[in-house]
C-alpha cells in the first residue's frame, strides 16, 4: 500500500489559480512540485491563447494532463464537444474531461439522459480529430449511491466510446449520498482522475477551505481508493478559497496535506 502512495500523480486545477494568468498559474504549479496541470476550459479562449498555454507548460516541462468543457448550452451540443476536442489538441493533451448534463433520479429517465449524450459523444469521438483524445466523463451523485448496479449500468453504456471516469466525492457526500468499496472496485480500471478538495459544513451548507482544514473526513475516501489499484491522477485545488498566504504557498499546502493523508493511510496499513 505504501509503494502505491508513493506512485500516485497530482494534477493541479486552474480553478485554484483563476486569479492569476495561465502561464504563471502552470510555473506556480512546477514549482510547488505538481507532475500535471488541468485546465478548464473558457468560452473566451482563443487558439492563440491556447498556444501561450502550451508553450507555458513546455517551457517549465509540466504537461496538460487534462481539459475540462464546461457546457454551454444546458444539455451541450455536437459543436461544442467538436470544440473542446479541437482545444485538446492544440494544447496536445491527451484528456479531455466532460461534464454531462443534470441526471434524472428515476433509473430509466436516467438511461434515456446517458443515451442520449452518449450518441453526441459517439459521434464525436468516431471523427478524425478525437483520434489520440482519451474522454473522462465526471460522475454525477446518483452513479455510485450505495449500490454497485447503477456503476455496471453507466460502464456498459460508455463502453460504446470507451471512456473513462472522473470522481468527485465531495460531490458524493454533500449530496446526501455515499458509495462503497464495492461500487468503487466496479469501476476502478475506469477510474482516470479522483478529486481531492477541502470543504466544512455550515448551517446554511458548506464552503470551500483548505485541504488541511476539510471536515470531510478524505483518508476515508483515499483508503477506498487505494484498495482498487487506481492509476490515474489525483486532481488538487478545484475550489481553493482566497487566501492572506501567496498562492505558490497555498498550493504547496494542498499538496502537502493530500501527500500527507496518503502518507497516514500507507502507514496504517503497512
Amino acid at each position: 500500500m505504501l509503494q502505491m502512495t508513493q506512485m500516485l500523480r497530482f494534477a493541479l486545477s486552474s480553478q485554484a489559480c483563476s486569479q492569476v494568468p495561465c502561464k504563471e498559474a502552470i510555473a506556480l504549479a512546477a514549482e510547488a512540485g505538481f507532475q500535471g496541470y488541468h485546465l478548464i476550459l473558457g468560452p473566451e479562449m482563443t487558439e492563440t491563447d491556447l498556444e501561450e498555454v502550451k508553450r507555458a507548460s513546455q517551457e517549465v516541462g509540466l504537461e496538460i494532463t487534462s481539459v475540462e468543457w464546461i457546457r454551454q448550452a444546458s444539455s451541450g451540443t455536437r459543436e461544442e464537444l467538436e470544440a473542446a476536442i479541437d482545444s485538446a489538441t492544440v494544447l496536445g493533451s491527451p484528456r479531455l474531461v466532460i461534464e454531462t448534463s443534470p441526471r434524472p433520479a428515476n433509473p430509466a429517465e436516467m438511461t434515456m439522459s446517458f443515451q442520449r449524450e452518449a450518441q453526441i459523444i459517439s459521434g464525436v469521438l468516431d471523427s478524425d480529430r478525437a483520434q489520440d483524445i482519451e474522454v473522462c466523463i465526471k460522475i454525477q451523485p446518483q452513479t455510485l449511491a450505495h449500490d454497485h448496479y447503477s456503476s455496471i449500468g453507466l460502464l456498459q453504456l460508455i463502453d460504446r466510446f470507451s471512456a473513462r471516469l472522473m470522481m468527485d466525492p465531495v460531490e458524493l457526500c454533500l449530496a446526501g449520498t455515499d458509495y462503497s468499496v464495492t461500487a468503487l472496485r466496479a469501476i476502478h480500471d475506469r477510474l482516470g482522475m479522483f478529486v481531492l478538495r477541502g470543504v466544512r459544513h455550515t448551517g446554511g451548507g458548506f464552503e470551500d477551505v483548505p485541504l488541511s482544514c476539510t471536515t470531510l473526513y478524505m483518508q476515508e475516501h483515499l483508503g477506498r481508493l487505494l484498495e482498487t489499484d487506481f492509476q490515474g491522477f489525483l486532481l488538487l485545488g478545484t475550489h481553493l478559497p482566497a487566501s492572506e498566504q501567496s498562492l505558490l504557498d497555498a498550493i504547496r499546502d494542498e499538496l502537502k496535506a493530500a501527500t500527507e493523508f496518503l502518507r497516514e493511510i500507507g502507514m496504517s496499513n503497512s
